[in-house]
């Protein structure tokens, strides 16, 4: 019997190398929030902001890898290839990071101080995330990201909730606030807390040898998965109730839809899978489809 044996060629190994540098650099991350962006714009009624996307673009790019710069301990246990592939280019990561905060705040300072304000809630949130600055003393914690349970996946979804739901009014001159930028803030809000805590699943090996007391460390698997069920249809029926009958059939019906969506991979990742970088496709390519309705 003959036995083939696929030997990956210069094709294979381009492509996976592309694959690589689109998720683990974060510029998958950067596209989804650009389709988040504009999604808001189009629930609040609001004109697209060619400024307000490409700041939500640089800000993630700036912020994700960051981050993984301080999550190297979980990364290493949790996902090896990114973990390689984010050591390699660290001096590369770190640098063009910094510039694009910084270039996200030239951006903004057109726009008026509320824009800036706005475009530096990302980077409060992350240093207060992931950096070690409470007293070592009268605290068992130093990063709020230690804080168990909820602390957190609640900071990440502030992260993204605020700037998504406040910068196309601050880039476009419209007002701030009103029930639909309620409704939009608190749908990813939703968003962004469920992501963050299915993310949570796939790590919970990693965290929990390194003692990151994340919700599924603490409740475990399933009742994380009951607790985001609950989460996810409470929340889509208090979204549509905030919204007060202003959107469209189409609108509802695609709100309805990503309700559907995120169930269907809350019941379908259970921690086991081997292939890590699925739950980044399919978690965060929400918002890709979410931008292209």
């Amino acid at each position: 019997m003959f036995k083939f044996e696929h030997t990956p060629g210069n094709s294979d190994l381009n492509l996976r190398s592309l694959f690589d540098t689109l998720l683990y650099s974060s510029l998958y991350l950067c596209i989804a929030a650009v389709s988040m962006v504009y999604l808001s714009s189009v629930l609040q009624d609001i004109p697209i902001s060619l400024a307000a996307c490409g700041i939500m673009f640089l800000v993630t790019f700036s912020v994700y890898n960051l981050n993984r710069k301080t999550d190297e301990d979980e990364d290493a246990i949790n996902h090896s290839r990114r973990y390689a592939f984010t050591k390699k280019y660290a001096t590369v990561l770190m640098s063009v990071s910094l510039g694009t905060y910084v270039v996200a705040f030239l951006i903004a300072g057109i726009y008026g101080m509320m824009a800036v304000v706005i475009t530096a809630i990302p980077l409060v949130n992350g240093i207060l995330y992931s950096i070690p600055f409470l007293p070592p003393r009268g605290f068992r914690y130093r990063r709020l990201k230690d804080i168990p349970p909820f602390v957190k996946n609640f900071i990440v979804g502030l992260a993204w909730a605020l700037p998504v739901a406040l910068l196309p009014a601050a880039c476009t001159g419209c007002s701030l606030g009103g029930e639909m930028t309620v409704a939009v803030g608190f749908f990813f809000f939703l968003l962004s807390f469920i992501d963050s805590t299915v993310f949570d699943i796939r790590d919970v090996k990693g965290d929990a040898e390194t003692g990151v007391q994340t919700i599924p460390v603490i409740l475990g698997i399933p009742k994380t998965r009951c607790l985001l069920s609950v989460m996810n249809c409470a929340g889509i029926a208090i979204i549509l109730a905030l919204c007060n009958g202003s959107l469209s059939t189409i609108e509802t019906v695609i709100i309805t839809g990503i309700a559907m969506y995120i169930q269907g991979y809350i019941l379908f990742f259970n921690g086991t899978e081997r292939e890590h970088s699925m739950y980044d496709l399919v978690a965060d390519g929400q918002y890709l489809l979410l931008g292209g309705d």
